[in-house]
């Protein structure tokens, strides 16, 4: 069995089980070290190695190697530190050539799906995809009463970028036309201010950080104060007297003697 295979049987044993993520984690991790070990049947790993592919502490190791060999995926030998992966062999032999989606489900939402799928991955894929489209669907419909107001924002804002995500944080402010008006309220003069300005607008944020982050609450800084212009010279020639010396040629250095 190749490196392939044995990461998309893996996958497909997620599908169907409640794993946590630091199992899946330390699974992946050791897979990749028996593929290094040109799949030896037993194999040693030191605990440090594993908490650096890990980013896990040693006791959150020791938990998810505990869960993997309850569930029969790898074995561990206490007294020698080897490991060894389990070939999972699955009831179907099937390759699965659907792209899996990148968004995460609930886990109460995936095993409902589960049940009512048979527990099949490939049909799981179909349901998902199914589902992004009815939301995203759902996310751009012109029905919506912010689609409206999101076109507003979106002709003024300067940089087009990432619509769909703009329009998700858009519509997760629950906005009104009051909202609307101090939002391009504030991008007009945001656009006019130097950082925006800087660069051909390379530092104006997306549109989506934009509005999570309420952007359009931040204080511009203060134009900076005209210097004011420093007093002429005193030019000093031979012929001036000592005090017009000192105190400069329109002083009277009587009026500094207190």
């Amino acid at each position: 069995m190749t490196y392939m295979e044995r990461l998309n049987q893996f996958s497909d044993y997620c599908l169907q089980h409640k794993i946590s993520s630091r199992e899946i984690l330390l699974f992946y991790a050791l897979l990749g070290v028996c593929n290094r070990c040109r799949w030896e049947k037993v194999f040693y790993v030191q605990n440090a190695m594993l908490q650096m592919l890990t980013g896990l502490t040693a006791s959150a190791i020791c938990i998810a190697r505990n869960g993997l060999c309850e569930r029969g995926l790898i074995s561990y030998d206490k007294q020698t530190g080897e490991y060894s992966v389990i070939d999972l062999e699955p009831e179907r032999k099937q390759s699965v050539n659907t792209k899996k989606t990148t968004k995460e489900r609930p886990v109460k939402e995936a095993e409902t799906d589960c049940k009512s799928t048979g527990n099949n991955p490939e049909t799981l894929y179909k349901v998902y995809k199914d589902k992004d489209k009815e939301e995203d669907k759902d996310i751009l419909s012109p029905a919506s009463p912010s689609t409206d107001l999101f076109t507003q924002f979106w002709e003024a804002y300067p940089r087009k970028t990432a619509k769909q995500a703009a329009l998700k944080a858009f519509r997760a402010l629950k906005p009104t036309p009051k909202l609307l008006g101090i939002i391009l309220a504030a991008l007009g003069k945001q656009k006019q201010s130097d950082g925006w300005k800087r660069d051909g607008g390379q530092y104006i944020p997306y549109p989506a950080t934009y509005l999570h982050q309420r952007r359009w609450e931040d204080e511009l800084p203060d134009d900076d104060p005209v210097p004011p212009e420093p007093p002429p010279p005193v030019v000093v020639t031979p012929d001036m007297d000592v005090g017009k010396r000192i105190f400069g040629p329109n002083d009277d250095p009587l009026e500094a003697i207190p």
